[in-house]
């Protein structure tokens, strides 16, 4: 027989956006001036030399382009599919949340870690 009884976490849906932002937060509480900034029109040059992208050809591709910053720091940067990244994926969905977790972690946690190491 079945519990009935399902804990609230599990029934929520997380995005690639939600998870990313509150584990920044996280380390924000530990003392990091930490900010994500998502580019989907206006992007800065310094950006835009990186991926030889504008506006348009982001717009052509569904994509954005999502940066970790420390003050004006570059940390991370990564481009990535609108849906991907707003769309949310249920907890009961084992593979798409370990493929979220895994990209956000790869993307911007791991290059976020080893600045602070770089700092200390």
């Amino acid at each position: 027989m079945r519990n009935k009884y399902r804990h609230p976490k599990l029934d929520k849906a997380m995005s690639y956006e939600k998870y990313l932002e509150t584990k920044i937060e996280e380390a924000k509480i530990q003392g990091a001036i930490l900010n994500i900034k998502v580019y989907y029109k206006r992007i800065p040059s310094k950006i835009q030399d990186i991926y030889d992208a504008n506006a348009e050809y982001l717009r052509n591709i569904d994509s954005l382009i999502v940066t970790l910053w420390s003050n004006k720091k570059l940390i991370a940067h990564s481009l990535l599919d609108k849906k991907f990244f707003r769309g949310t994926i249920k907890v009961t969905d084992r593979i798409g949340t370990d493929d979220m977790i895994e990209s956000a972690n790869r993307n911007f946690l791991y290059p976020l870690e080893a600045a602070f190491d770089a700092r200390t």
